[in-house]
Parts: structure tokens; C-alpha cells; sequence
């Protein structure tokens, strides 16, 4: 009979609960608890408690096998009584700590002969490599790095190792994409670099040629017709890459003014009264790289007929084209804001001109004489326009539409008009 139904049979025959034997051995409930299901042994001097408790023997509590009287036998009760031994158990783990001690050394012992019966380490050689890839410019190469035993010639280890790829090898560049310049547009091209081995592209730059020259013939160029500039033209640089023109010792009938003047600034202007009074000029081609035409730059030059204006002038100056006789019609830009006074008068070959939406102020007398009094002004918007003096004061508006309707322009004549006219919006 084990110790935990030994304590459950002698705590009944006592009628006692676990609460009765638990206080009289000065433990827990738990700690009874624990004894009887066999989850805990009480300690030595539990022991002792319980066999003196109880009037049985230490033997009989913790031999399993003894079935023995319970109690001790008379005379040594009566001894106990009037001379009790004092036996004292040793503690449990007093046995413990021996087995233990004698497992560990058993396992020593297994672990030395395993160790000792064990096969000896492979003598190993160097690491060779096999498997070898070669890199390329293209894509790394790789090898398996080997071990083999150096008696028995058996595979260790191995180990797969890359190889970085190799540099491009560059080749001379090539020209593609290659568009030949013209006199009128830049060239333009592709300059590559390959790589000799892998034919990869390393390098692409566009580059541009200049433009070639003009070839003239019969004072136009042969590829493609624009007019040959005319010599003798006066170019004054304003020290930015920019210069203003005049006629100079130029006696052409038919004057060209070339976009850069020959030592490469840009012509932006046409100075003051740059070819006023030359009487044997006819006509006049002012590229579009000029913004400003000075003030009288044409006044008075009765034979010219024919004359364009660039797209980016904002104002015509005063007496501009003032007395240009022969003058048959100009096409004012839109953008011009103002137009100065006596621009036009006296241009009595005109048949007509329009004003363009953008203009809002009119210099006076700045279409005197216009069309020889015949003509008329096209404003693209009528609507707003007034009559002021040269002080600025408003004179009552004069009606010169002339009975033609407002829808969608206004008709009206100007040619004797003193005042300056101004648009409010």
C-alpha cells in the first residue's frame, strides 16, 4: 500500500477531515491535499509528525511493500513513552543527490565510448574550383568551390560562388540618326558608343550642325528662294548680341535685311529715320527678328511700295510711313497697341487698312490724307472710341461711319481728324 492511501485509511479511522489533520500537523488543507492524491510527499519531519499522530512507524508510512503491524509493539511503546528514542529520517534529497551523481557518470561514460568508437575526421585537401563559368561584360560567371578528403577522395563540401562581370569595351562612336542642315534649319544627329564585345549602347548625345549657306542666284538663293541680303547696310551692336540697322552706303531698289548681321548679332531694330528721304527705294524686307522700327524710319520715301511689318512690333512710331506716296497697303500686327501720329498721312495710295482689336490709342492726324481721302479704316472693334484734344480733354464723338452698319467692323474716314483717338474698354 503506498503512502497516500496509508494517510487517506488512518485520517478515517480517526474520523478526521483533511481541515482536522491538516491543523493538528500545522500544515495546509493544500498540503494534505497534495499527500493523499499522490502529487507531493510530506517532508522527514512531516513524517515523524504523522507516525507519532498516528502510533505507526516511519518504516510502515514510507514502505510501500510493508504490511506489517501498524502499531509498535508494547514494549516499545512503553519504552517510547518512558524513554522515547529520538530517530531523525533523512531527508529525500539526501538519497536523490547520490542517483544522480551516478546517472551523470553513466552518461560520461556512454558519451566517451560513442566518442571513442566514432570514425575519425577526413583529412581534408585544398578547395578546388569546378563547374567555372566565365564572366562576360554581359553576365557574371560562377563556380562551385570544392573540398574533397584527401584519403578516400569523398566530396566535403561545396559551395556555388559568383564571378562580378566585366567591364565594357568601348568602341569608336557612330554617327545615326543623321539629318542633314539646310540654309533654313539646323542638322542634327546621334552620337553612339557600343560595347565591342556584348554590342550593348553605353553613350547616345544629340548634337546639332550649323545651318549651311545660301546659295544665291540672280540675288535669291537656288534652295530656297529667300532673297539675298543686300551689302552695304549699316549694323550698330548694342553689345548683347543684338544690333540695330540703317542704310548706310546701301543703294539697292529693293532692300533685304537679313536676320543677323554679318558678324552674327541679331537685328532687332530698325534705327531712327534709318531710310527716310531715299526716294529710290521700292521695297523693303525687314525680317522677324526685329521688334522696333524707329520713328520716321520710312517718312518720305515716295517711290517705296511695298513694305512688311513683323509680327512682334507693339507700336507704330510717329511719321513712320508719313508721306510714302506709292505706299499700297501695310498689314498692321496684332499686338500693336498704338499707332503714332501721322503714321500714315499723306499715304495716298492706300484703299484701305485695318485696324486690329488690340490698338487702343491713335495719334493725331495719323491718317491724314489717308487713301487719298478715298479710303477707308477697317476697326475690327469700333465700340468704345472717343475723341480727345492734344491736352487729353474728350471732344464730342464725331460719327464717320458713313451710314455703313457696326456688324461686324466700323467704316469710318480719319483723314483730316486733329484729335488722337482712344479706345476704353
Amino acid at each position: 500500500m503506498k503512502l497516500q492511501d496509508k494517510l487517506i485509511e488512518l485520517r478515517k479511522e480517526k474520523n478526521w477531515s483533511q481541515e482536522d489533520l491538516a491543523e493538528k500537523l500545522d500544515v495546509s488543507r493544500q498540503a494534505i491535499s497534495r499527500w493523499e492524491n499522490g502529487t507531493a510527499l510530506p517532508d522527514a519531519q512531516n513524517i515523524l509528525r504523522i507516525s507519532k499522530l498516528f502510533d505507526v512507524t516511519a518504516d510502515y508510512l514510507l514502505n510501500d511493500d510493508h504490511e506489517g503491524d501498524m502499531l509498535a509493539s508494547a514494549d516499545e511503546t512503553q519504552t517510547e513513552e518512558v524513554n522515547p528514542p529520538i530517530k531523525k529520517e533523512k531527508p529525500l534529497y539526501l538519497y536523490l543527490i547520490p542517483a544522480i551523481c551516478i546517472i551523470t557518470l553513466i552518461a560520461c561514460v556512454i558519451i566517451t565510448v560513442i566518442t571513442l568508437n566514432k570514425e575519425p575526421p577526413h583529412p581534408v585537401l585544398n578547395s578546388v574550383r569546378e563547374n567555372e563559368i566565365a564572366p562576360t561584360c554581359a553576365a557574371e560567371g560562377s563556380y562551385d568551390e570544392v573540398i574533397y578528403c584527401a584519403e578516400c577522395d569523398e566530396e566535403i563540401c561545396r559551395t556555388t560562388k559568383s564571378i562580378a562581370k566585366l567591364a565594357h569595351t568601348l568602341s569608336e562612336s557612330v554617327t545615326e540618326n543623321e539629318i542633314a542642315p539646310t540654309c533654313t534649319a539646323e542638322g542634327s544627329y546621334d552620337e553612339v558608343v557600343y560595347c565591342q564585345e556584348c554590342d550593348e549602347e553605353l553613350l547616345r548625345t544629340h548634337r546639332s550642325t550649323e545651318m549651311i549657306s545660301h546659295k544665291y542666284q540672280n540675288r535669291k538663293c537656288v534652295a530656297c528662294g529667300k532673297a539675298q541680303p543686300s551689302e552695304g547696310l549699316l549694323y550698330m551692336s548694342n553689345g548683347d548680341g543684338t544690333c540695330c540697322v540703317d542704310i548706310g552706303d546701301c543703294t539697292d531698289e529693293n532692300i533685304v535685311i537679313p536676320d543677323y548681321s554679318p558678324s552674327g548679332d541679331r537685328v532687332t531694330k530698325i534705327r531712327t529715320r534709318a531710310f527716310a528721304g531715299h526716294n529710290n527705294l521700292i521695297s523693303v524686307q525687314i525680317p522677324e527678328t526685329v521688334q522696333v522700327i524707329g520713328e520716321g524710319a520710312f517718312e518720305q520715301c515716295k517711290n517705296l511700295e511695298s513694305v512688311n511689318l513683323p509680327s512682334k512690333i507693339t507700336i507704330i512710331y510717329s511719321y513712320t510711313f508719313s508721306g510714302c506716296e506709292k505706299l499700297k497697303g501695310v498689314e498692321i500686327p496684332a499686338g500693336v497697341y498704338h499707332i503714332g501720329e501721322e503714321a500714315f498721312a499723306d499715304c495716298v495710295s492706300f484703299e484701305s487698312i485695318v485696324i486690329p482689336a488690340s490698338v487702343t490709342k491713335i495719334g493725331a492726324f495719323a491718317f491724314r490724307d489717308f487713301s487719298d481721302c478715298d479710303g477707308a479704316i477697317i476697326f475690327e472693334i469700333y465700340d468704345g472710341w472717343e475723341l480727345h484734344d492734344p491736352t487729353g480733354a474728350f471732344v464730342d464723338i464725331v460719327d464717320f461711319s458713313n451710314g455703313i452698319p457696326a456688324d461686324p467692323v466700323m467704316y469710318i474716314a480719319l483723314m483730316y481728324s486733329e484729335y488722337v483717338w482712344i479706345r476704353h474698354q
